[in-house]
């Protein structure tokens, strides 16, 4: 009797233990299918997501470009600059310390060229007493004025050392028997004052300025001159306020440098203005 219990406890016992067992099996056997599904569907994501594989990231390395070396420098070419001459030159004479501007394009005569002609005749000087002599001469061209009567136009500058102060005011006008002798105007160009006297005739006009300075006596002239009669007719006359104010442009540039008087011009000035009186 005692036998058969235990013989039936450990039947329930083993029973007990099997139904453990298998209970564990199958939780055991449940894991390993939740486990395999789980692969499964990992191994599905990945056949259908190739990019989510674990494979190794290709490094990229970002090209480095190569580095050159500077182009040499090259200099510009220099420009061909054109000097233009001015379109005025200067005259200046220092032993008696004139000067003037002039327009380039006009004729400069200086020394045995210096004579000027007017109408087929030289241009006298104006002074009362010879010896005088004529620095420089500007002569227009021929053509300035083409299609009318112009002939020639001239400006010059002469000095006579043998005239005292109270002669340089005077002129030796050439004498016609028709006219009078003319008197001179005062007049003041820039910083200089001049005596002025005009002798125009048809076929000529020209004006004298004196001025002493320096112990002598500076003449300025300025003058133009038309073709005769004959050979103008049915031609223009040239203006000739036109052709002075060229030659008064000249004009307006003259400078005399001033410098001590020399005794000897002042003696014979002093000795003539007791004489006069």
């Amino acid at each position: 009797m005692t036998q058969d219990k235990s013989f039936r406890s450990a039947v329930k016992a083993v029973r007990i233990f099997s139904s453990k067992q298998m209970a564990v099996t199958a939780g055991f056997v449940i894991l390993v299918l939740l486990g395999l599904g789980a692969c499964s569907d990992n191994k599905s994501k990945t056949a259908n997501n190739p990019g989510s594989q674990n494979s190794p990231v290709a490094t990229v390395t970002p090209s480095v470009a190569a580095v050159s070396e500077p182009a040499p420098v090259i200099p510009p070419k220099p420009k061909n600059v054109v000097h233009r001459r001015p379109s005025t030159a200067t005259y200046s004479d220092k032993t008696y310390g004139v000067s003037f501007r002039y327009p380039r394009k006009y004729l400069l005569k200086t020394g045995d060229a210096v004579q000027v002609e007017m109408a087929g005749a030289p241009v006298p000087m104006n002074f009362v007493q010879p010896g005088g002599t004529t620095l420089a001469a500007v002569v227009l061209p021929d053509n300035s004025y083409p299609g009318t009567d112009f002939s020639s136009a001239f400006f010059n500058v002469s000095v006579n050392k043998g005239v005292t102060l109270s002669e340089c005011g005077d002129f030796m006008l050439p004498t016609h028997p028709d006219k009078e002798p003319l008197s001179p105007t005062s007049i003041k160009i820039g910083d200089i004052g001049f005596q002025e006297v005009e002798n125009a005739t048809k076929q000529s006009d020209t004006k004298y300025y004196h001025v002493f300075q320096n112990g002598a006596c500076y003449e300025l002239a300025m003058g133009l001159a038309t073709k005769d009669d004959g050979a103008s007719d049915g031609v223009t006359p040239v203006d000739r306020e036109d052709v002075f104010r060229k030659l008064d442009k000249i004009f307006s540039t003259v400078k005399i440098k001033s410098e001590v008087v020399p005794e000897v011009a002042k003696t014979s000035d002093q000795a003539t203005e007791a004489t006069n009186h």
